[in-house]
């Protein structure tokens, strides 16, 4: 694990302990401080720890209670990139249920349930852009290769995985979860819709993940299996991430955005290992961040 100095560690120790980080991603967070100043972990850090701060919001920008400012339309492209993915993977639980025969009237309801969840996910980001007086934008090129490849996806325990585990972790729990926490209090009138329809696991979401988990722990799906696909689905979210570079670039956010593609990747593959996977997740993290796409 990377060393750090003293004030460098105690601010990460206490945002680790603040907001519920999960253990194995200290070693990620500590690299990511390691390669950066003091100060730049002190202003990632106020990005969610802002004391009784406020934001401010106009038509042209979003300045955040830790002084941070972004252009509207820098913003509103990183939520149309959100809106896209929720609707993409709403759209294709629903084509699962609609257009195959499903053969088991659990899945069929549990994936309508599913797909239901996230369409009202999509909606509550459109609300957001909305609100702010702006449309969504056109659909990104960055996220067609991931979901044109899940598009392919036919079996039921891959399609499990894919949602209960590798989406689910890779780009809500990684991305849409921080953005709320971020961007709460500058906006709540805006965000609290938003924050409804990313609410922890319930009902279908918790079903899903859990039969995913099961499908590891008893064997149900081959370790292979399920890793191979792990790693295809992950590179191609790495990719993913690497086209929206220039938004990265225009948002002035790139040094944390390349620490949450580390954790992006990891989350997956740490839950599959708790879940009974037997695999290295910080050599697999290693193998995809480093592995060009044949």
């Amino acid at each position: 694990m990377a060393k750090l100095g003293g004030g460098a560690a105690k601010l990460v120790d206490i945002a680790l302990r603040r907001y519920n980080v999960p253990e194995w991603a200290r070693i990620y967070i500590y690299k990511y401080a390691a390669r950066n100043k003091l100060a730049t972990i002190r202003h990632a850090i106020g990005m969610v720890s802002i004391g009784r701060k406020k934001g401010r919001i106009t038509n042209e920008s979003v300045t955040l209670p830790n002084g941070m400012s972004f252009r509207m339309d820098s913003i509103v492209k990183l939520l149309s990139l959100f809106f896209h993915c929720a609707q993409s993977i709403a759209k294709l639980e629903e084509h699962w249920t609609t257009s195959y025969n499903v053969g088991n009237p659990e899945y069929e309801a549990r994936f309508s349930e599913l797909a239901m969840q996230d369409f009202a996910r999509a909606r509550a980001i459109k609300n957001l852009i909305e609100g702010l007086k702006y449309r969504v934008s056109a659909e990104p090129e960055s996220i067609k290769p991931l979901f044109d490849r899940l598009a392919q996806i036919d079996d039921w325990n891959e399609r499990l995985l894919t949602m209960g585990i590798v989406l689910d972790y890779s780009l809500v729990k990684t991305f849409g979860i921080p953005f709320y926490k971020v961007f709460y209090p500058t906006v709540p009138e805006f965000m609290r819709s938003f924050g409804k329809a990313f609410t922890p696991k319930q009902g279908a979401e918790r079903w899903c993940f859990t039969e995913a988990s099961s499908l590891i722990a008893s064997g149900r799906m081959p370790a292979d299996q399920a890793l191979g696909l792990s790693r295809e689905l992950l590179m191609l979210v790495r990719e993913s991430i690497d086209r929206n570079t220039a938004l990265a670039k225009e948002l002035k956010i790139e040094k944390e955005i390349s620490l949450l593609r580390e954790i992006a990747i990891a989350y997956p593959l740490h839950t599959l290992r708790d879940a009974g996977m037997p695999i290295d997740p910080e050599a697999e993290v290693s193998r995809i961040l480093k592995q060009a796409r044949g």
